[in-house]
């Protein structure tokens, strides 16, 4: 089931953006997210642009904070960006968080 957030995107130690950025965050199969690589497949998403892709350029170690909750998750795969009209980003949710 998708659920609409919105996050703060940082690198590193610094905050990238200047507005919270909507996202739409979708369960990843655990089989997709073992075959990328992700450490805790069931704790893995699919977070995707609703507003096209503007300035936005996430990498892979790149955090993402939901504004509400709190939550926070890691880019753990290359994020794709499909004809400049949202981008499909794998991520994994830090634990503890």
């Amino acid at each position: 089931m998708a659920q609409d957030i919105f996050v703060n995107w940082i690198r590193g130690t610094t905050q990238m953006n200047s507005r919270p950025i909507p996202l739409r965050k979708d369960q990843m199969s655990w089989k997709t997210a073992t075959e990328m690589g992700g450490a805790a497949p069931y704790d893995s998403f699919w977070l995707r642009t609703v507003q096209g892709i503007g300035t936005f350029d996430p990498q892979r170690k790149d955090l993402l904070q939901d504004i509400n909750t709190s939550e926070k998750f890691r880019i753990f795969g290359r994020p794709m960006a499909y004809d400049q009209s949202f981008v499909r980003i794998p991520v994994e949710q830090v634990i503890g968080t």
